[in-house]
């Protein structure tokens, strides 16, 4: 078995690949949402009743806002919904949150 420090080394110097897992190869799997790099993460977990292969992964999370760009004002909040087997991962659903569900989403604790 591999020491520890060695594995975690290794680990350090991977290149992250901006798709998800499958079992085809990391070039083959669906990409990733534009605006979910360099996104604030908000909620992420599961939701009881989620119909979803593998029982979802829900991610939750607030666009990169940038000063001075074309757009009107800070992005609305997101979801993204993941379903996964032993196969893959693959985006189910990606969806706007309406203004009204942001404070559902959002819990500080």
């Amino acid at each position: 078995m591999e020491p520890k420090e060695n594995r975690d080394a290794e680990l350090m110097r991977l290149t992250v690949v901006p798709v998800l897992p499958t079992s085809r190869g990391p070039s083959r799997g669906d990409t990733l949402p534009d605006d979910l790099k360099g996104a604030t993460i908000i909620n992420f977990g599961t939701a009881e009743g989620l119909e979803a292969e593998g029982g979802g992964l829900i991610i939750d999370y607030l666009p990169p806002y940038h000063r001075g760009s074309i757009s009107e004002g800070p992005p609305n909040p997101m979801r993204l919904i993941l379903a996964f087997t032993e196969l893959g991962m693959w985006v189910e659903r990606h969806l706007q949150l309406a203004p009204a569900n942001v404070n559902n989403i959002i819990r500080f604790s």
